[in-house]
């Protein structure tokens, strides 16, 4: 059995105790760099600091995010021309009102569906890289699969999340910022610390590059190839 989230190969071990360990596996999601290589120049950034979140922001996910956007305008009106948030996708019902109301205000920006080449280059054209799983849809062990492309970015990723692996993961590629779920507390002051860096000019973070490069395609293949291989020689050897 392979899992996409070393959690999900434990939680499914946990289900079935009655299997050998050695049945359970992981190999995560991953990047191809030749898509971002193949996609041309990425458009102009901007002249303020520049969030995107790049996929579906579904429901009960992203409310102490907007409400922390929500706060930071109405404490200084200012700051919506010092930051401005990209969406990139479908955005659950719920929150279309608050978006409306703040790309009324100049902080948040909706563009809808993307084709995917034109999502990398915005990807690429941004400052921060933004992770919304707020709330108690997602467990500790899902990993959105966005989150790989950012990593190949080298961008700082923001992380809204409760413990588990996505944080581990984003901390140890050395670009993570994570901030815990149901707090726009913490959510307002990681957003005033970014602005603080990027008018400083020390929002670039150190890649782990070694650790981002294991989750290139080829490199998740070989992994694959080897447990087919383990498989093989576990089926010959029974026979």
């Amino acid at each position: 059995m392979i899992c996409v989230s070393q959690g999900e190969r434990d939680e499914l071990r946990a289900e079935f105790p009655e299997l050998p360990e050695e049945r359970f596996t992981h190999i995560t999601n991953g990047y191809d760099p030749a898509d971002v290589a193949a996609e041309g120049a990425a458009p102009e950034p901007l002249a303020r600091l520049t969030l995107i979140h790049a996929g579906t922001i579904y429901p009960g996910i992203a409310d102490e995010f907007f409400q922390a956007l929500e706060r930071l305008v109405a404490q200084d009106r200012n700051t919506a021309r010092s930051m401005q948030v990209q969406l990139l996708g479908e955005i659950a019902l719920e929150y279309a009102e608050t978006v409306a109301e703040l790309e009324a205000a100049g902080i948040v920006k909706a563009h809808g569906l993307q084709p995917h080449g034109a999502t990398l280059r915005m990807v690429r054209a941004s400052d921060v890289l933004l992770i919304l799983l707020g709330g108690k849809k997602f467990l500790p062990s899902h990993i959105p699969a966005k989150v790989f492309e950012y990593l190949h970015a080298g961008k700082p990723i923001l992380a809204i999340a409760a413990e588990g692996e996505l944080p581990r993961i984003v901390r140890q590629s050395g670009l993570g910022i994570v901030v815990p779920p149901q707090s726009v507390d913490a959510v307002v002051g990681a957003l005033r610390a970014l602005l603080a860096d990027y008018a400083a000019g020390r929002l670039a973070r150190s890649p782990n590059h070694s650790y981002i490069r294991s989750f290139e395609r080829a490199a998740l293949a070989e992994k694959l190839a080897s447990v087919l291989d383990g498989v093989m020689q576990t089926g010959l050897a029974r026979r």
